[in-house]
């Protein structure tokens, strides 16, 4: 069986402070890995012969920096988690995170251009985070197929998660005991970010004690005894 040489709180403490404050981090990374471009776009801007190149690069790079920074900071800052208290680190975790963050960005531009006139404001909002989470997690479901049972479960855990978010932070009003605005939106924040880090990370603790094959942790010591006879030996007996 796989040894229990990690302490589940200890990890759930540092998930679930990851979980808090990684997506501002992510989104901050996003504008700026987005700088240089728009350094670049208004440099070029002055020329009208090169609009159509301007506007292409813009386009071209909002469509894949964006996603692919959130899905290296998400997947990094896991991944790291993972190996660090858990000793148990995903080849290819990362890889897949940036994939899955770049499949999330497209589908929430797809589906933010469908439904842009037929959902409230505050609908479209919510369903954002659960479709940028699904083929992220699809993408990291991926990698863990490969070592746990059950894996399915990373993808509902996101997604559920995701969706509880949402739920929290644009459907509950502002607190009542909390008069400026900032400081409720914060308290939602917490709340909302709380519930996905708490999610994942109970899910991601009962996969890591299902592994898809056990093993003894002496096995790697194991001796191996060779006998070698001779043709003389194997004539005497």
């Amino acid at each position: 069986m796989r040894t229990r040489n990690h302490a589940p709180n200890r990890f759930l403490r540092h998930w679930l402070f990851h979980a808090l404050v990684i997506w501002p981090i992510a989104a901050i990374a996003s504008v700026i890995t987005w700088l240089p471009v728009a350094v670049v776009a208004s440099m070029m801007g002055g020329y009208d012969n090169l609009t159509p190149i301007v506007n292409g690069i813009s386009t071209i790079s909002l469509l894949i920096l964006p996603g692919m920074t959130v899905g290296y900071m998400v997947g990094d800052v896991q991944w790291r988690l993972m190996g660090d208290h858990l000793n148990w680190r995903q080849k290819g975790w990362v890889r897949m995170s940036i994939i899955g963050g770049l499949l999330g960005e497209w589908l929430m531009i797809a589906v933010a251009l469908l439904i842009s006139n037929s959902l409230p404001e505050r609908t479209q909002l919510m369903l954002m985070l659960p479709l940028f989470i699904v083929p992220l997690s699809v993408a990291q479901w991926w990698i863990l197929r490969r070592t746990t049972r059950d894996a399915w479960l990373w993808i509902l855990a996101n997604v559920s998660g995701a969706m509880v978010f949402s739920g929290v932070f644009f459907m509950n009003p502002m607190f009542p005991f909390v008069s400026i605005e900032p400081l409720s939106s914060l308290l939602l924040w917490l709340l909302a970010a709380s519930s996905l880090g708490i999610i994942t990370g109970v899910v991601l603790l009962w996969l890591y004690d299902r592994p898809l094959l056990d093993w003894d942790e002496n096995s790697e010591l194991a001796r191996v005894h060779v006998e070698v006879y001779s043709r003389n030996d194997n004539r005497r007996r």
